[in-house]
């Protein structure tokens, strides 16, 4: 069935003569054009940490996020919950 379709997409392709040139140059364009037209840096993005844990690993992780961002990020220190809550 799937041998089918792909030769009667083949087919179509050769009939017309506009096709082949499109396939070849959108993807070019868009390999030249795309680049200057979106930009895909991440900037000035908040982080909040929920430290449910409270354990010294997920301290130390929190604190590096910190450092990192210059103290602009928020922290919380949660209560811990037990496995039994209802909430979880």
């Amino acid at each position: 069935m799937l041998k089918f379709l792909i030769e009667k997409e083949f087919k179509q392709i050769r009939r017309n003569a506009f096709m082949p040139k499109l396939i070849v140059a959108l993807p070019t364009i868009m390999m030249f054009v795309l680049p200057w037209a979106a930009n895909q840096e991440v900037r000035d993005v908040s982080l909040a940490v929920v430290d449910n844990d409270h354990s010294t690993f997920s301290r130390r992780h929190a604190d590096a996020h910190k450092s990192r961002r210059g103290n602009s990020g928020h922290c919380w220190n949660q209560p811990r919950r037990g496995r039994h809550d209802p909430d979880i």
